[in-house]
């Protein structure tokens, strides 16, 4: 556990000076009557957004450290800090040893992929962005295809006619570099299929909205 929990390390979790900072603001949740200078009120709706994030990034952590990854995997903790139409923002970059490729993830779900990244921020282009390939299998039949962004959605390309794939299948990540194997994509809504046609493509319903996140984890070497 070493890689997953060398996160310990670098992210706030309460230990010394957060704990003292958590009930500090934890206290702010009685405010007394007095407490009516402008000044004072900011400052205290400041200190409470604090003590949420905190409450809200040690949540995010205890859920990748229970995710099931092999024991050397290693993750660098990342805010999303801006939000495009099939890409977002984090404040993590070559600094960090960020670079191209690399596989964002929240638990066990793929977000999307490294496209371009800075010192302190990096890019990256989520998994329903129309350029978005990777490499993908379902579980259990292990059927094969591409899981292609559409702009919106992902589907699941270049399925073989006689592979055997079904409504509420999961698909994962299958042989790419720097994306482990088996990270969640998202679960089979449709097939479509034609015995006039050589692949039959499959529609997928991702696990999770990258714009409804704050804390995410960058998968690293």
């Amino acid at each position: 556990l070493d890689g997953v929990r060398s996160l310990l390390d670098t992210v706030v979790i309460p230990t010394k000076k957060s704990v003292s900072t958590l009930r500090h603001y934890a206290s702010f949740g009685n405010a007394s009557p007095e407490a009516s200078n402008a000044g004072e009120i900011a400052t205290r709706l400041v200190d409470q957004v604090e003590f949420l994030r905190l409450q809200e990034e040690n949540a995010a952590l205890r859920k990748q450290l229970e995710a099931p990854y092999a024991p050397d995997t290693q993750f660098v903790p990342a805010h999303i800090i801006g939000i495009g139409e099939y890409s977002f923002t984090i404040d993590v970059g070559s600094v960090q040893n960020i670079h191209e490729g690399f596989a964002v993830v929240s638990e066990k779900n793929i977000l999307g992929r490294i496209k371009k990244v800075s010192p302190k921020t990096a890019i990256v282009e989520a998994i329903i962005h129309p350029d978005s390939k990777l490499p993908a299998t379902t579980v259990g039949s292990y059927a094969r295809g591409l899981a292609v962004g559409t702009g919106g959605s992902v589907q699941m390309d270049q399925i073989l006619q006689e592979d055997t794939v079904l409504v509420d299948d999961i698909v994962v990540t299958s042989d790419l570099e720097h994306v482990p194997p088996d990270l969640i994509i998202g679960t089979i809504q449709t097939i479509e299929a034609s015995d006039e046609e050589l692949f039959k493509i499959a529609r997928i319903t991702t696990a999770l909205d990258y714009r409804k996140l704050h804390t995410v984890f960058v998968i690293t070497p």
